[in-house]
């Protein structure tokens, strides 16, 4: 084509180009670009974009050259109608070094995806003036500095994930006041400080997804969350949040995960948290220092529970006889509390249960010794070390083929060492120390070839090992 049929002279290019773009002097315009429609302040900034960066791979040094339109790039899409891009999307694609503030004059965008690509520095606050812009994820680089509060700017953003990089500071209090449409919201593993600010959910009702995980905030659980109708997946873990366990999330009826441990949360488990969560999956409070009882009926309208994690706290009476009625349960952890009395006896017939954890607490009685009333077909690891626990040792385990784990130490069974245990191929540590065992250790227990750990001391073992 020849170069005649440009609007703009190349004479005025040639001035242009070394001024915006010292560092691709060589480049040119694609024959297809033009002034009036605005494609040249596409080019531009995308040749700035790629002016920073290394590009070890030369993956863009091979397909963003000049004799192909932009529109054709890697990683590039425009609009159908005009040479306009649409979507940068470079994902998993090893470009190192700053983002170029000119990706904020791509005033058509859509999606700006630049997932584990390798960029670092600061987030340029120009990406604000994407007033179009509903996908932004710079996940998984090493973008530091505090989160432009221009991103407040984004109205029709829908998908924000600014996760696994190193920000710092505090979320902007008016972040979000904008985002009537934002769906997914995640900025976890950062370096984030401060309060969550208080009003920050209170403008989005489309939101289904809250990740601020793996940072170092604090201050208390804003009560607007509770007032997020559509969301499904909240994770406050790992960080230092302080005050009680909201009551009004237990509006979140769409809700299939609830993680908020390893914080600093105090007080009661408010009684009708889950009264509304049939499509919880995930409940995690471990590591906290909550107290009281696990409210009786907590369990009772949760028939998609697959994981409990209430570890570390300071939670006391008996385990809630609904557990023992959730039919989808895989994993139940309830170690280092003060829990007292007996385990519901329905808990020892769940057909998906694989982890069960009461390690440190105060539980007492026999566990069922029988087939008819100990059944956990699926069961991988059970932990009751350090309990009251009395009896024998159940024989019921004897079908758990999937079994890997046993820690029944410092207990008060009174047994000899079980001959059964042999058939537990899969068992890999055995800790039974610390009982009133007697009688002689079982020579086929030399049969279990992948064990890696027994311990059977303080024990009334005799005969020779």
């Amino acid at each position: 084509m020849a170069t005649a049929s440009y609007p703009m002279p190349i004479l005025f290019l040639a001035i242009l180009v070394p001024i915006l773009l010292p560092a691709v002097v060589s480049s040119s315009p694609s024959p297809s670009v033009t002034n009036v429609n605005g494609s040249y302040t596409d080019l531009t900034a995308l040749l700035a974009f790629k002016s920073l960066l290394s590009d070890p791979l030369g993956i863009l040094a091979g397909s963003w050259t000049s004799n192909v339109s932009f529109c054709r790039w890697v990683g590039v899409s425009c609009s159908h109608h005009r040479p306009r891009v649409t979507t940068l999307r470079l994902v998993d694609v090893p470009l190192h070094g700053p983002l170029s503030q000119h990706l904020g004059n791509l005033s058509f965008l859509i999606m700006l995806n630049l997932t584990r690509i390798g960029v670092a520095g600061l987030i340029p606050p120009e990406i604000g003036r994407l007033r179009r812009l509903r996908f932004l994820d710079l996940r998984g680089n090493g973008l530091s500095g505090t989160i432009p509060s221009t991103i407040g700017n984004l109205k029709s953003l829908e998908f924000l994930r600014l996760s696994n990089n190193t920000l710092s500071g505090q979320i902007p209090p008016r972040l979000l006041q904008s985002m009537r449409n934002l769906q997914w919201f995640t900025l976890a593993w950062n370096e984030l400080s401060g309060n969550i600010p208080l009003y920050l959910f209170n403008n989005t009702p489309s939101l289904n997804h809250i990740n601020l995980s793996n940072n170092s905030l604090s201050g208390p659980i804003p009560q607007g969350i509770g007032s997020l109708p559509m969301l499904t997946y909240l994770n406050l873990s790992a960080n230092a949040l302080h005050g009680s366990v909201p009551a009004v999330l237990s509006n979140l009826t769409r809700l299939t995960v609830l993680d908020l441990s390893f914080n600093n949360l105090t007080g009661e488990i408010p009684q009708r948290l889950l009264q509304s969560m049939r499509n919880l999956e995930w409940f995690y409070l471990a590591w906290n220092d909550l107290s009281g009882n696990i409210p009786l009926y907590l369990f009772n309208n949760t028939p998609s529970l697959k994981n409990i994690d209430l570890r570390k706290n300071s939670l006391s009476g008996p385990i809630p006889h609904g557990i023992g009625s959730l039919p989808m349960l895989e994993y139940l952890s309830l170690g280092y509390n003060q829990l007292t009395g007996t385990v519901p006896p329905t808990i020892y017939n769940m057909s998906r249960l694989q982890v069960i954890a009461f390690k440190s607490n105060s539980l007492t009685g026999p566990i069922p010794n029988n087939n008819q009333s100990f059944s956990l077909p699926m069961l991988q690891w059970i932990t009751l070390s350090r309990n009251n626990f009395v009896g024998r040792i159940p024989s019921g385990l004897a079908s758990c083929q999937h079994l890997q784990v046993i820690f029944l130490s410092y207990n008060f069974f009174v047994d000899v060492v079980p001959t059964w245990l042999a058939q537990l191929q899969q068992l890999t540590y055995l800790y039974l120390g610390t009982n009133s065992l007697h009688g002689s250790f079982p020579a086929v227990l030399s049969n279990l070839t992948r064990l890696t750990e027994l311990d059977l001391s303080f024990n009334n073992l005799t005969g020779e090992f």
